[in-house]
């Protein structure tokens, strides 16, 4: 594991080296490197999640920094003569030895793939530093000695305390609403009647296109890098408490348990509402698969109403559905024309017509400078959906 993560980093490094100037430098040189560390080192008190690639808890780093630490169970472990690790059912080894060669050949690629994303992960998170992008305190191997579990790798990161944007949207306090400010200062004057049926909550456009800025940043910075993400969604935007911003938190993007380089094609990648297949167009996965899940995170921040994409389909057929055409439709009368067709430009059928994240924020920049000109006038606002 430590020489692949090592080979997988050079990689990267070299890839960056061979790009145009577009492309970010290495990685800062003071992240902790991969090492050997004993588990009573850091503390893990609670569990928070349970994803694709591990579980992710709450702990104490020497007993004075909160962290979360998120162990990923090493692949290579379940090779072992166990026949599949701590998850194996019983029986699992005496099958395992009577397998065909071919099923036996293809359980081994299969671990061999896993292997590979975890070392991806891990990777890519030592190699992203940005302030949208959740921070990496160091990753260490845990070889467990009073335990029977395998060996597994804890990234330990920042510990984000604000909950995910899909708690938000489903809680409903996420997208803010507001008064539009001449109603409210014409009700002020004395004409409260005349202006009781303009003085209906709206929605804060300025949240939702800092929220998008701040997402398609944060994806900006990983395509620089040479790598995608592929797992974008309002569950991977977990929510830093911030005093300072108007919304009360900063957006961090997390969760590269599908993480890609560009030069990688063959792994895993995330939930089919959040996804599109592109095959005609080219077999290669880029950059463009993050910008269509980001259309699709802009759909259900103003329109979603905490609820996933395509509800109405049956999640096996949505990768077809959406090759065929199918999009999320936004309220024509409701929402603001720009942000609907930069939306609808992200999640655009050709991959080569979808602007680049870069694009996107330069977009969202625009529209908030726009903002920031009108605010003594009247915030840009759009009438409330439900």
């Amino acid at each position: 594991m430590l020489t692949l993560l090592g080979k997988i980093r050079d990689s990267l490094h070299s890839s960056r080296t061979r790009c145009s100037g577009a492309f970010c430098a290495s990685p800062n040189g003071d992240r902790a490197s991969l090492e050997s560390l004993r588990m009573r080192q850091f503390t893990l008190t609670e569990l928070l999640c349970v994803c694709g690639s591990g579980a992710v808890f709450k702990g104490m780093l020497r007993g004075v920094l909160p962290i979360a630490v998120k162990m990923i169970e090493l692949p290579e472990a379940a090779v072992a003569a166990e026949g599949g690790g701590a998850w194996a059912q019983p029986g699992a080894h005496a099958a395992a030895q009577l397998a065909p060669p071919q099923q036996e050949a293809d359980a081994v690629q299969g671990l061999q793939r896993l292997l590979l994303q975890s070392a991806m992960e891990v990777t890519a998170l030592q190699a992203a530093s940005h302030p949208n992008i959740i921070k990496v305190t160091r990753a260490l191997f845990v070889s467990w000695r009073s335990v029977d579990c395998p060996p597994c790798i804890a990234v330990c990161t920042e510990l984000v305390e604000g909950g995910s944007l899909a708690d938000a949207l489903r809680a409903h306090t996420f997208p803010r609403w507001a008064w539009p400010i001449r109603a409210v200062a014409g009700s002020a004057g004395g004409s409260a009647g005349a202006n009781a049926a303009s003085c209906r909550p709206m929605v804060d456009m300025r949240g939702l296109y800092l929220t998008v800025l701040e997402v398609a940043s944060a994806l900006q910075h990983l395509h620089d890098l040479r790598l995608v993400h592929r797992d974008v969604h309002p569950g991977n935007v977990l929510l830093q408490p911030s005093r300072d911003d108007p919304r009360g938190w900063t957006c961090k993007l997390a969760d590269f348990g599908f993480v890609c380089a560009l030069e990688r094609q063959d792994l895993d990648h995330g939930g089919a509402p959040y996804t599109v297949v592109d095959e005609p167009y080219g077999t290669r996965v880029d950059a463009s698969v993050d910008v269509y899940a980001l259309g699709i995170l802009m759909w259900e921040l103003l329109a979603g109403r905490g609820r996933r994409p395509y509800a109405h389909v049956d999640p096996p057929m949505i990768a077809a559905a959406v090759w065929r055409g199918m999009r999320p439709t936004f309220p024509s009368d409701v929402v603001p024309l720009s942000y609907r067709l930069l939306a609808q430009a992200c999640w655009a059928h050709d991959p080569r017509q979808r602007p680049c994240a870069a694009e996107v924020a330069a977009a969202c920049r625009q529209q908030l400078e726009r903002m920031a000109a009108a605010e003594c006038v009247e915030l840009p606002m759009v009438r409330r959906l439900w």
